[in-house]
């Protein structure tokens, strides 16, 4: 089975930024097949133009679409683009995330392996710095070559999504990963930010975000991703890397 993923990514007066974001998008092995960009600008045409004459070869290949944002609320911008989207598989990126070249074909063997589509969202983790291909990863259960202290794990374990979120309905599946995708270096996953974000596309559109949370809300990810936790597993891929 093979699926199709679309760039989606809501952006507002920073052009400079999704100009990276798009050329590390476009060049990774596993291109898009579509890129869907909601702009809440003023000048958002003359930032089409400039992404349509800085990708102009790209474009021939993958398909742009390029609208101004209905309202100006990211939580608005994402439903937008997620109507926009026809792919299988969604990556819902801020305008200043960097993939890593082989980012989307890690994430793409999660879910084609996942056959009976148990896996509702997969994420990867951030770094920062240039891109190094020949940096390792690590399972986060993996010894450190530094010891970590007891304050900062306490610290770290009290500043993640979970610990500042309070479900309303069934909470996030942590057991195992389903059978299908145990081969792969995965692990499940707790509430995911909204920057690094990649989701099946027909249970996103049965969730969306939360329009309740009209302007910028610190948690609307968090609800995002739980919302989807009721139609699937969350997933780390840690293989899968982005750069701030």
């Amino acid at each position: 089975m093979t699926l199709t993923w679309t760039l989606t990514i809501c952006t507002y007066n920073r052009p400079h930024f999704l100009v990276e974001t798009l050329k590390y998008a476009l060049q990774q092995t596993r291109p898009p097949a579509e890129v869907v960009v909601v702009d809440a600008s003023d000048d958002w045409a003359d930032n089409r133009a400039r992404m349509e004459a800085e990708f102009k070869t790209e474009w021939k290949t993958v398909a742009l679409t390029y609208v101004p944002a209905e309202v100006r609320s990211l939580t608005f911008q994402r439903n937008q683009a997620l109507g926009l989207a026809t792919s299988d598989i969604v990556f819902s990126l801020d305008d200043d995330i960097y993939l890593y070249p082989d980012a989307a074909e890690i994430v793409l063997d999660v879910y084609e392996a996942d056959t009976d589509c148990e896996v509702a969202m997969v994420t990867g983790k951030f770094t920062s710095g240039p891109y190094n291909p020949h940096a390792t990863t690590h399972h986060p259960d993996a010894l450190s070559e530094e010891p970590q202290s007891k304050i900062k794990e306490w610290v770290e374990n009290q500043l993640t999504l979970d610990n500042h979120f309070v479900p309303y309905a069934e909470p996030v599946e942590m057991s195992p990963v389903p059978t299908s995708i145990a081969h792969l270096n995965v692990y499940p996953s707790g509430l995911i930010n909204g920057g690094r974000t990649t989701f099946r596309r027909k249970y996103a559109e049965e969730s969306g975000w939360t329009e309740l949370l009209r302007y910028y809300a610190t948690h609307e990810d968090s609800d995002f991703s739980y919302r989807m936790s009721q139609f699937g597993r969350l997933i780390v891929a840690p293989d899968h890397t982005t750069r701030l």
